[in-house]
């Protein structure tokens, strides 16, 4: 660490010399240093919305590859923040937050209880809390969303890394090793987090954006100027046009019967939508000139 003074925390990814697949390890590492960044601009939501954190690349060592980072903050509008060396206090912030989520993961093999979430997202309302930057404190809980999300990214980074490998991160809290026997479902983490769930249908012009030829994935469409994705289970109108009978393009449209269902949390938040196509009722042809509008031409 004497040639990396400057860097506040480190991943360090350990595996066996001689393993095939080597390209695992620097997936892992990618994936881990591109979650952290998320999860930073997440956590400074906590205390003010106009703090912008930038991670910065301080040393990569050899051996097991060990990354060191820093982070750097700037902000648009610090007139809510107090005087004083503000941004080392958000730094130190940051570094504890990751700490806490890794920590509390070490010796999971899986989540099923929405306590967990709670109880990582009131340690870090807490350090948000001891900054006491704020010249009027009102700092904010993370959304248990966003923590969710986190989990998620870390899951899908360390999945890349085999038994034999090991990863941790390295800060002024102490080391925290990365659980890497922690099974995570995204799907059945968010569930933790619906209270209610409300559906409706109705009958919706939507563009395709990107079709499913195969039958097996969601198709791409935009309501209007959003985009959406969703399962056709119309299986007669799909198999006719798998089998080419039904043309349609990249820019077409469909007229569908559309089943939305969203799930509501614990304090009436969105946390996620749901949509599938019951029955294509007619397919719309549009122009070339559309469709290369659509498809940003």
């Amino acid at each position: 660490m004497a040639e990396t003074l400057k860097a506040d925390f480190g991943i360090e990814v350990a595996f066996t010399p001689g393993t095939p697949d080597p390209s695992r390890v620097f997936r892992s590492m990618t994936a881990l240093i591109d979650s952290f960044q998320r999860f930073d601009k997440e956590l400074v939501q906590s205390i003010d919305n106009a703090i912008e954190p930038i991670l910065l690349l301080e040393d990569i060592e050899a051996g097991s590859i060990r990354t060191w980072l820093r982070n750097a903050i700037s902000s648009v509008d610090d007139s809510a923040l107090k005087d004083g060396d503000w941004k080392k206090v958000v730094g130190s912030y940051l570094l504890k937050a990751k700490h806490i989520v890794v920590k509390k993961l070490e010796g999971k093999t899986e989540i099923t209880n929405r306590n967990d979430i709670k109880e990582i997202e009131a340690e870090i309302l807490d350090a948000a809390r001891a900054t006491d930057i704020q010249r009027i404190p009102t700092y904010r809980p993370l959304p248990e969303t966003k923590i969710v999300q986190v989990i998620a990214q870390l899951g899908t980074a360390l999945a890349h890394l085999t038994a034999t490998d090991s990863a941790k991160l390295i800060t002024a809290e102490g080391e925290a090793a990365f659980n890497l026997a922690l099974r995570v479902s995204p799907d059945s983490l968010r569930d933790l987090l619906v209270k209610e769930s409300l559906s409706h249908e109705a009958v919706w012009i939507l563009k395709v954006k990107r079709p499913d030829y195969l039958g097996e994935s969601m198709w791409d469409f935009k309501l209007g100027d959003h985009p959406m994705q969703a399962k056709i289970s119309d299986l007669e109108w799909l198999r006719n046009f798998q089998e080419r009978n039904i043309d349609v393009r990249p820019g077409d449209a469909v007229r569908a019967i559309v089943r939305q269902t969203i799930h509501y949390g614990y304090e009436a938040d969105i946390v996620y939508e749901h949509h599938e196509v019951l029955k294509v009722l007619e397919v719309i042809e549009l122009s070339l000139p559309s469709q290369g509008k659509l498809l940003g031409e």
